[in-house]
């Protein structure tokens, strides 16, 4: 069973003014950002605490990776996760992984809840440069769904591909 989600559009205004300066200088017709996202709950497995997140899919990022506030409000200690130096846009950082559930339900109905564990990557406070809550890679998000991206028509399709 497949389903298809729009992207999640955002007006470049969100952004501080030299943002959109540099934005408009170099893509003078664009007003808006688009990026595919979904929206999941995150559940710790120590604290049993649940929040909903709506994580960006990035086909860049090898793992999942989750900013500190999210790790704050599952009261997750970040430096006592298992550390992975990463290396992305923003240069070489730590990233502490910790095992959560992930909780989908595309469908709509309590038959088809998709309910995982995986290990994700949170960024403690200093070395977060990234603001958006959270990134779903290629190990754990790719490895469980099947996407078809279609930015012509603003939208993706999901499909899970797991037992």
């Amino acid at each position: 069973m497949k389903i298809t989600i729009p992207y999640t559009g955002f007006n470049i205004d969100k952004f501080p003014p030299k943002i959109i300066q540099q934005i408009k200088n170099v893509f003078p017709e664009r007003n808006k950002i688009f990026q595919p996202r979904v929206r999941f709950i995150v559940r710790s497995l120590d604290s049993r605490k649940s929040i909903i997140v709506e994580g960006i899919i990035d086909s860049g990022a090898e793992y999942c990776f989750f900013n500190h506030e999210i790790a704050e409000v599952l009261d997750i200690p970040i430096e006592t996760g298992k550390i992975i130096e990463v290396c992305g846009v923003g240069g070489i950082r730590p990233a502490y992984f910790h095992k959560v559930e992930f909780t989908f339900n595309l469908f709509g109905s309590k038959e088809n809840i998709i309910k995982y564990e995986i290990n994700v990557g949170f960024f403690p406070k200093e070395e977060d440069k990234y603001t958006e809550p959270c990134l779903l890679g290629e190990y754990g998000f790719f490895n469980r769904f099947k996407v078809n991206f279609n930015l012509a028509k603003y939208n993706f399709e999901l499909e899970p591909s797991f037992e």
